[in-house]
């Protein structure tokens, strides 16, 4: 079910079916981007990077149970 604004935002702004509303106008220059793919490989590679020298410098350690004493 469309929200009854969005029907009233696309009819004032003359769109018909008023599948773009005003959330997605918003976040879409956020979200999508338009680059080439080697920048995200990039992107993607440097984050994992990342967080394998996160794991290598701060070391996960197992906590021992408490007692409840």
């Amino acid at each position: 079910m469309v929200c009854p604004l969005t029907v009233w935002e696309g009819t004032l702004r003359g769109q018909v079916s008023g599948h773009t509303t005003f959330i997605e106008r918003l976040v879409a220059p956020i979200l999508f981007f338009d680059l080439p793919p080697w920048v995200f490989t990039a992107l993607y590679l440097g984050f994992a990077v990342l967080v394998a020298l996160t794991f290598w410098i701060v070391l996960p350690r197992h906590r021992k149970p408490e007692t409840g004493e």
